[in-house]
C-alpha cells in the first residue's frame, strides 16, 4: 500500500507519522515529497526531489523518536539514512527516466529501501490543499488528520515566530497571523470533507484521548496490526494550549473567520 498522511499544519501529522514509521510493518518518510508528481514531466520531477535532498527530516532512522524515556539517536545516522534514501530513489528515477512519474513508480522506489514492509509512503501536511489531484489516484490511501483550529493557529503562530520569520519567509507571511491561519485551516476542512468518503479521516483530538479505539481503526483501513503501534508515543498534554497561547484579539480572530466549521465539527457548542 501506498501512503500519504497530510493535514493543515501543526494538526498532528507528525506525531500520526511517527506512529507509523515506528510500527514494524510500515515505513513513512517525513516531508519528502514524493507524491508532489501531479503534472509533472520525468525529469521536472528528478528536480524536485533532487532539491528536497538537503531537507531536514526527511527520513529518520527508524527509533528516531524523542520521548522521555528514550535518548535521541545521533544526527550523523539520520542524516546518512536520509542521504542514503534519497540518493537511491533518484537513481531509481533516472533508470526509469522515460517513465512519467506515478503512485505505481513511488511505491516500487519506497519498496526497493524498505522491501519488509507492507505500507509505505509520506507525510506532508500540505498535500492537503491539493486532494483534488489526488483522491482517486490508483493505488494511493489517504489519511488526513484535523485538529482544533484554535490549537493549530496557536502553534502555528509560534513556529511562524521562533523559526519561519528568519529562514522560511514564504510560510511565514502564508500565516503570519491567526486569521491567515484561519482561513487557511477552514480551506482545508472544506477539501478534506469535499472528499471525505475517500479518505481515512483523523481527528486529533480522538487520536489523543483514545488511541487505542482511534489506532483500531487505522491499523484496519491500513491492514497492519493495530496492537504494534507504539501507544506510549501519544499525549494529551498538547490539548488546549490555545488558552495560554493566544491573545483576545487572536482567539477573536480565529472565531470570527472559522467559528461556523469549528461549530459543524463540535469544536464549538451551538451558543459559542
Amino acid at each position: 500500500m501506498a501512503l500519504m498522511i497530510c493535514g493543515h499544519p501543526r494538526s498532528g501529522t507528525t506525531l500520526l507519522r511517527n506512529l507509523c514509521h515506528l510500527h514494524p510493518s510500515a515505513a513513512v518518510t517525513n516531508e519528502f515529497g514524493a507524491f508532489h508528481f501531479p503534472g509533472s514531466s520525468p525529469r521536472a520531477y528528478r528536480r524536485y526531489v533532487l532539491r528536497r535532498w538537503a531537507g531536514k527530516g526527511l527520513l529518520g532512522h527508524r527509533t528516531l523518536v524523542s520521548t522521555g524515556a528514550q535518548t535521541r539517536r545521533s544526527l550523523s545516522l539520520s542524516l546518512l539514512r536520509r542521504h542514503l534514501f534519497t540518493a537511491r530513489y533518484v537513481a531509481g528515477l533516472w533508470t526509469a527516466r522515460r517513465r512519467k512519474p506515478d503512485v505505481a513508480l513511488v511505491d516500487k522506489l519506497y519498496r526497493a529501501y524498505f522491501p519488509e514492509v507492507l505500507v509505505c509512503g509520506d507525510k506532508m501536511p500540505d498535500y492537503v490543499f491539493d486532494l483534488d489531484e489526488y483522491v482517486g489516484l490508483e493505488g494511493l490511501s489517504i489519511v488526513v488528520l484535523y485538529r482544533d483550529c484554535r490549537d493549530v493557529t496557536r502553534s502555528t503562530l509560534e513556529m511562524a515566530r521562533r523559526e519561519w520569520a528568519n529562514r522560511d519567509r514564504a510560510n511565514f507571511e502564508k500565516m503570519s497571523t491567526a486569521q491567515k491561519v484561519a482561513e487557511r485551516w477552514v480551506r482545508s476542512i472544506e477539501i478534506m470533507e469535499r472528499h471525505r468518503s475517500s479518505l481515512h479521516v483523523v481527528r486529533y483530538e480522538d487520536l489523543v484521548q483514545k488511541p487505542r479505539e482511534t489506532l483500531g481503526a487505522l491499523g484496519d483501513f491500513l491492514g497492519v496490526d493495530a496492537e504494534r503501534f507504539r501507544f506510549d508515543l501519544v499525549r494529551e498534554s498538547s490539548m488546549g494550549r490555545h488558552r495560554q497561547g493566544l491573545s483576545e484579539d487572536e482567539l477573536a480572530a480565529v472565531l470570527a473567520t472559522a467559528g461556523p466549521t469549528m461549530r459543524r465539527l463540535g469544536y464549538l457548542d451551538a451558543a459559542a
